[in-house]
């Protein structure tokens, strides 16, 4: 970073010039899809885009039959103070009066009244809290901009949706473009927007016919920035943060901007507003503090590797969960996840087997489960491995004395921990949407309670099935026998042992 907030260059007119410093806020402001979310940190520019994408439509609009490329734009911000100090001021920065045009506040809505060259743009800012939000929802505006989307429900944001097209009318020449642009700081697992854009699950109460709403339109971009810090450890504790060379926006922050934001901020406040990251919204603490979602996560799908098995880790029970997984020399690679609820093995495993039909259709495949797979249940004389081997899955159990839970949770961590030159022995696949989030703390211990003496297990729960998926798939890898110095080789189903090289814990890699 820099000493000095350098100042924007001018050009003939008197206009600051606007320069995005990073490729996302560069690919957002060219985007014209019809819905387009960026989601940053504090201080990474996503509310200067959103101004400027505003322009940039405005620009861009369809003449009228006078010459005039008009345009009506609702900006959307949960308080007319939260409007006032930082929306407008952000604004109006960029698009002071003098040269843009006269702003008035007598009454709210606020209105901009754009008037330069061939531009006749009126741009209204709106609290949500104070506007009625039945007459919000019957304007008629070319677009809105959602500034900060958290408070924003997906009911309200798709009405408004649904309105914008509406001005100028096609009689006089239609928008060029239409529709919501949005941006926020990354909000907690059960926001509608990680759950559509596939970055955490949906409520687990919510009934089948309630999820279509969460499904992606098509057409919606969704633009995450890279985070702004990075956890510094020393072996599983965080003991600092250092500053993401690659973080947008930098070049307009003040030296020591993020540093100076640490102060006084929670653990849950850094993840989210710093480091950018999609935290569950759970009590209790963290099991697997050694996952790092940048490192530990990849970005795109995984695809299987030919030549190399599928292997299974299965926990059973009534909300029975799988994940599927290739040992790729000495790196896992977590591909898949299936988790259900209320259903028993003799429904699981059909799903199970077709999930192999599907998408690895002639692998071989190594599975390892609960060792508790193999007891009889009181309604069925047939074992949860006996039904999965009708099936044509012959599964082993896991390899752990008395299914023992803190040997298991060793072994994740163990693998966790182990980073050669910056890359993890364990990837997950980003399609995994559960397991991530089962990992980045909603597989958790819960609240000691004081003065109470507790027994403390893992937190049961959806994130804690395929939890134990993965310690099963581990342990049935041979991760077990390397945690107490034994050879892999020993196991049943080998994996190579992990070249003790150097290891280190790797970095993950204005407005």
């Amino acid at each position: 970073m820099m000493n000095d907030i350098p100042e924007p260059r001018i050009d003939k007119y008197g206009r600051r010039i606007y320069e995005p410093d990073g490729a996302v806020l560069k690919t957002f402001l060219l985007d014209r899809s019809p819905v387009s979310i960026i989601r940053g940190p504090w201080g990474s520019g996503t509310s200067v885009a959103c101004c400027q994408r505003i322009w940039q439509h405005l620009v861009e609009q369809n003449r009228s039959a006078d010459g005039k490329r008009r345009s009506r734009w609702q900006v959307a911000r949960e308080t007319y103070p939260q409007i006032e100090t930082t929306t407008l001021e952000t604004w109006l920065y960029w698009f002071p009066e003098k040269i843009y045009g006269k702003l008035y506040t007598g009454t709210k809505p606020y209105r901009h009244e754009i008037r330069v060259g061939d531009i006749e743009a009126d741009i209204y800012f709106r609290g949500l809290a104070e506007d009625n939000i039945q007459q919000l929802l019957s304007l008629e505006p070319t677009a809105w901009w959602f500034n900060e989307l958290e408070p924003v429900t997906l009911n309200l944001f798709s009405r408004a949706f649904r309105r914008t097209g509406r001005y100028p009318p096609k009689i006089e020449g239609g928008s060029a473009w239409s529709g919501c642009i949005a941006d926020m700081n990354a909000p907690p697992a059960n926001h509608w927007v990680p759950i559509m854009m596939g970055e955490a699950p949906p409520p687990e109460d919510m009934r089948p016919e309630d999820l279509v709403q969460f499904e992606r339109p098509e057409g919606w971009a969704y633009y995450p920035q890279p985070p702004a810090m990075f956890e510094v450890r020393q072996g599983n504790q965080i003991v600092g943060y250092e500053v993401n060379p690659n973080a947008e926006n930098l070049r307009w922050l003040e030296d020591g901007y993020y540093e100076k934001q640490l102060a006084g901020t929670t653990k849950r406040d850094i993840d989210a507003n710093i480091l950018n990251k999609i935290v569950p919204l759970v009590e209790g603490d963290p099991i697997h503090i050694e996952f790092n979602y940048d490192l530990h996560r990849s970005t795109i799908p995984l695809e299987p590797v030919p030549g190399y098995p599928i292997r299974l880790g299965l926990d059973f029970g009534r909300n029975p969960a799988c994940v599927y997984a290739q040992l790729i020399g000495e790196r896992w690679r977590i591909l898949r996840e299936r988790y259900v609820r209320d259903m028993g093995a003799s429904k699981f495993a059909p799903i199970v087997a077709r999930d192999l039909q599907e998408h690895y259709p002639g692998y071989e495949v190594i599975a390892h489960g609960d060792p508790k797979g193999d007891d009889k249940v009181q309604t069925d004389e047939k074992t949860a491995y006996q039904v999965f081997a009708t099936n044509k899955i012959i599964v082993r159990a896991a390899p752990v004395k008395q299914n023992n839970i803190q040997t298991r949770l060793d072994v994740v961590d163990m693998v966790l921990r182990e980073v050669d030159h910056g890359v993890p022995r364990l990837m997950i696949s980003s399609n995994c949407t559960m397991l991530i989030n089962a990992m980045n703390g909603g597989y958790r211990w819960p609240k000691i309670k004081p003065g109470v003496n507790q027994d403390r297990k893992p937190i049961k729960d959806r994130y804690s099935d395929l939890a134990d998926s993965v310690q099963y798939l581990l342990l049935g890898g041979g991760e077990g026998r390397a945690l107490i110095g034994q050879s892999r080789d020993m196991v049943k189903t080998p994996a190579q042992a992990y070249k003790r090289r150097s290891r280190r814990r790797g970095s993950a890699a204005h407005g």
